[in-house]
């Protein structure tokens, strides 16, 4: 590992930090991804749904679905993906949403308004952005999935990886690097 390589994931390591400071003060919280998702974003959002309930209990996590339709056919089968919620159904305000997959705002269609009414936003994402938003943005152009950046949280709190939680992980990584083909 180079001095860049350790530069950013002490950044990370910070971030990461700050990002359980604002779950350890919500109680409410959302995790969302993009309109249309794919793999990635379900597969990450279900998971860190998981470790978030796992890590600190008690604390009310939803997942929401940034458009009316419904989980796409493919992804059905992750665990937890009955528990979705349409953004355009929430009608709550959450203490936290968490933004996974994605550093621009309006493509989270629907749940733009529920991270408007939110009180803190954190980011943990893969896509370059150069207007990251929100109280924390953790934004990894270098990892190959969001999924990647969840399962790197998952070991900063010592998670206990259940077969669910592998699952959703490695749909999400299995979908952004295209079977694991991609560069």
């Amino acid at each position: 590992m180079n001095a860049g390589d350790e530069n950013v994931f002490a950044e990370q390591r910070e971030k990461f930090g700050r990002i359980c400071a604002l779950i350890d003060d919500a109680t409410e919280i959302v995790v969302c991804a993009h309109t249309d998702p794919d793999g990635d974003a379900l597969g990450s959002g279900l998971a860190l749904a998981q470790i978030i309930s796992q890590h600190w209990v008690g604390k009310h996590v939803t997942n929401l679905l940034a458009d009316d339709a419904p989980v796409p056919r493919l992804y059905r089968f992750l665990p937890g993906a009955e528990s979705f919620v349409h953004a355009s159904d929430y009608a709550g305000t959450p203490d936290l949403f968490i933004v996974v997959d994605l550093s621009v705002a309006p493509r989270l269609n629907k749940a733009q308004p529920v991270l408007e009414r939110s009180r803190h936003i954190a980011i943990m994402d893969h896509h370059p952005s150069t207007t990251p938003f929100g109280d924390v943005a953790l934004i990894r152009p270098d990892a190959a999935a969001a999924g990647v950046v969840i399962a790197e949280f998952g070991l900063f709190l010592g998670a206990h990886f259940t077969v669910d939680i592998a699952n959703c992980l490695f749909c999400a990584i299995v979908t952004d690097t295209g079977r694991f083909q991609y560069q």
